[in-house]
């Protein structure tokens, strides 16, 4: 199994993965329902793809397997269409996330623009990004809200609905390709013909691993050509398997997060193509009928963008090389077509079954997604109960039509599982709670029944062995206080479950954590929150780090993510820690302490006030020897949006030095911030002329109303 999809599967899928040895294995969550209803989005349009309007409820007739249902819920439902004539870049956000749910009132639409990274090459996701942004500029309108998810989590910015564009854009711009993913011709489908046995198919596996991966195949014995072709097929295709669980598991728990949303609920899903095909080579389809099930209960549709677009034939295609017998060139080919139409039939079942629309074979990616959001510029909303449902792994039948229109198009969900209407929170009756907390924290989106942010930082202090500072912000709003003479108490239970490369735990700890506020004070810190810091000790490599609280007064939990680089040993070359934002660089480990600057709830960057000062510092390691910092300079710059807008003079790193360990020197400063609102960027660049060194670190920050 590929190691870097182990790490997807791990964090994203395992809901046991990082639980303490005590804790027992974590069964997979119930679906708790508010009621039996089944609601039913749907879209009509004439033969010419013009939509119908001014449908009533007895135009249409509604059956589930076969049999009529009475409609016992219907509206017909309009959303403007053209984009909002003002700017939404001027509204705050840190006024954008003040509402308990942290969006807007009564948005008209909800759309979550879901960036398959799993499966979108580096090329392409460039194309996704710029598209975008187009849309968010061009096609939200001031009725929509925003949510930016990707299939890995390594934009942290998924929890977040937001009306904001200049938030958005920044949220684009931080999506990343999976590390290690890379096109290639021996794809799923040629993986599961190997696996079948086809001859063909092993003689093309042959050539492509000849000219993708330079394998000196001509001369070797066959039977030693086909045990490296088959273990290459096995690995694409536990890859795959893999891949498509970790995506398929965040998609399901996004649809489920949108049932609870008013108005019409969206997800445009941009993807290269992801494969249905199992570690054994056969079509593998449970996790796929969940999702659109869970989409169809919760009224979502979901539009399918091919972000490739249009492109050559695979044997005229110069971006892939191609070695072996030009004979089997026409053989290449045929699977190749094959293989592009395998990876869309995943992308094609979730819009068609869930009411949406595939978008395949088009280079225009901001037309298609103007059309999925002028689609449904009219549409229909529908529920009825269902009779009674004994068969749990049975999926039902839609069928939805207007009577006396055979012509009309009805685009709705095509059904749903049985057992999403038998489920309960059964299977979490006696748990203990520190055992909810672990589900929390394992789960594929954050809980956030206390909001919660978190940033984990590089930092190696003298104090201790530790490499990783993580600050996390808990919203004082939403805890349970208890009153003891003058002053307010509360106790949290705190875990964080750090995970490395390859999805396996490597640090736990759970630590209970009292605060004690003066009555006068309650006030303050219900607005501004709390901070609490930990240092966790690791080896070098890259970690995400996983945080979930749960207040012991109230039981709620609220849970975050972040994601951190520790480098390897430099070896004498100079280097910087992350630069940490705090006006107290000497805070205590593991206490609660009144929030200052606010960080953003689902992002984990710290906002400040306009005016207000920005206080920094970070470590510098392997400065020149005996130096206390005189023979370097240290240079600061702020940039909004890639464009600067602040930048200092060099300054003496001595004059900078605020401590030194044995590890390095401290070096700190502060930035008043006559700023405009919106989100920037922090650069500090450390030079050592003498020795020709440079090293910089960048942090993200905000800037109020």
């Amino acid at each position: 199994m590929n190691k870097l999809v182990g790490l997807i599967l791990a964090v994203l899928v395992c809901p046991n993965a990082g639980a303490p040895q005590t804790t027992p294995p974590v069964q997979e969550p119930g679906v708790r329902l508010k009621t039996e209803l089944v609601h039913i989005h749907a879209v009509v349009s004439d033969k010419r793809g013009k939509l119908i309007e001014g449908l009533k409820k007895d135009d249409f007739e509604l059956l589930e397997q076969g049999r009529q249902r009475e409609i016992s819920f219907f509206s017909e439902e309009r959303v403007s269409a053209k984009a909002t004539a003002h700017p939404l870049a001027d509204i705050s956000p840190t006024e954008a996330v003040t509402s308990d749910a942290g969006r807007p009132p009564d948005p008209a639409r909800s759309i979550v623009l879901f960036v398959d990274t799993l499966h979108l090459s580096s090329v392409n996701l460039i194309r996704a990004r710029q598209a975008l942004k187009r849309f968010v500029d061009e096609r939200m309108t001031d009725r929509d809200v925003v949510l930016i998810v990707t299939s890995t989590g390594e934009s942290s910015g998924f929890e977040q609905f937001t009306q904001d564009r200049q938030l958005l854009h920044y949220l684009i711009d931080k999506i990343r390709p999976w590390q290690g993913s890379r096109e290639s011709r021996f794809t799923p489908y040629l993986a599961s013909m190997v696996r079948h046995g086809d001859p063909t198919a092993a003689s093309v596996g042959a050539q492509v691993l000849q000219g993708e991966e330079g394998m000196m195949l001509d001369g070797l014995p066959p039977n030693v050509v086909r045990q490296m072709v088959e273990a290459k097929a096995r690995d694409v295709l536990v890859q795959a398997d893999y891949k498509r669980k970790a995506l398929l598991s965040v998609l399901k728990a996004v649809a489920e997060r949108l049932a609870g949303l008013p108005g019409q609920r969206l997800i445009m899903f941009l993807s290269d193509g992801f494969s249905m095909m199992s570690g054994q080579g056969g079509s593998d389809l449970g996790e796929l009928q969940s999702v659109i099930s869970k989409a169809a209960r919760a009224g979502v549709l979901i539009y399918s963008f091919d972000v490739k677009g249009l492109r050559p034939p695979a044997e005229f295609d110069a971006s892939l090389p191609v070695g072996g017998n030009p004979a089997t060139l026409g053989s290449l080919s045929s699977y190749m077509s094959a293989s592009d139409k395998e990876l869309q039939d995943g992308m094609n079942a979730l819009a068609r079954d869930t009411g949406g629309m595939p978008f395949f074979n088009t280079n225009d990616l901001k037309g298609s997604l103007q059309k999925a959001v002028d689609d449904n510029r009219v549409y229909y909303v529908l529920a009825y109960y269902p009779e009674d449902v004994k068969e749990g792994k049975m999926f039902r039948r839609i069928n939805l039509r207007v009577k006396n229109h055979p012509e009309y198009l009805v685009r709705t969900q095509s059904g749903y599982l049985a057992s999403d209407l038998t489920k309960s929170d059964e299977t979490k009756k006696g748990w203990s709670p520190q055992r909810r907390l672990f589900d929390a924290i394992a789960g594929p989106l954050p809980t956030t029944a206390i909001n919660v942010a978190a940033a984990a930082s590089f930092l190696e202090l003298g104090s201790d062995n530790a490499q990783v500072s993580l600050e996390a912000w808990i919203d004082g709003a939403r805890l349970g206080y208890r009153e003891q003479g003058r002053r307010v108490q509360l106790d949290l239970e705190i875990a964080t479950v750090v995970y490395d490369r390859f999805g396996q735990p490597v640090s736990t700890q759970t630590k209970t954590v009292h605060g004690s506020v003066a009555g006068d004070e309650i006030a303050l810190v219900k607005r501004v929150g709390f901070r609490y810091g930990t240092r966790i000790e690791v080896k070098p490599g890259r970690y995400q780090v996983r945080l979930g609280v749960r207040d012991a007064g109230t039981g709620n939990i609220g849970t975050a993510m972040a994601w951190v680089e520790v480098p390897g040993p430099s070896k004498g070359k100079m280097a910087l820690s992350n630069i940490l934002l705090s006006e107290n660089q000497s805070l205590a480990a593991d206490r609660l302490t009144a929030a200052s600057a606010k960080l953003n709830p689902w992002l984990g960057i710290r906002y400040y006030n306009r005016g207000a000062l920005l206080v920094y510092y970070c470590m510098i390691y392997n400065a020149p020897a005996g130096d206390g910092g005189g023979g370097l300079t240290m240079q600061s710059e702020i940039s909004k949006g890639g464009e600067l807008v602040y930048k200092s003079p060099p300054h003496s790193v001595a004059s900078r030095v605020i401590g030194k360990d044995r590890k390095g020197i401290a070096v700190g400063g502060q930035i008043p911030l006559a700023l405009e609102p919106g989100i920037y960027e922090l650069r500090l660049v450390v030079t050592d002329s003498k020795a020709k060194q440079t090293a910089q670190r960048e942090v993200t920050f905000g800037v109020g109303g």
